[in-house]
């Protein structure tokens, strides 16, 4: 399992899994309006940007994937 944070809570997914849908798992809304999870990922809308604590990058939270030790801010 991959341990990560969002909005600083901890969480935990499993691997190949979104920021968005790991983020849904625990109830946290980012909000996204290209992503459909029967069409795939296709990062056009940039609508579900969140930031990575740390490297100050923002990633699209749809087509990025969890890895151990994220610290993501979803209101930035």
């Amino acid at each position: 399992m991959i341990k990560l944070k969002i909005d600083n809570k901890n969480v935990t997914a499993r691997e190949g899994m979104t920021i968005l849908e790991a983020a849904a798992r625990e109830g946290i809304d980012i909000p996204a309006m290209c992503h459909n999870r029967d069409s795939g990922h296709f990062t056009s809308c940039m609508v579900c940007l969140v930031r990575e604590r740390g490297t100050a990058s923002l990633v699209p939270s749809c087509s990025s994937m969890v890895k151990d030790g994220m610290d993501i801010v979803t209101s930035d």
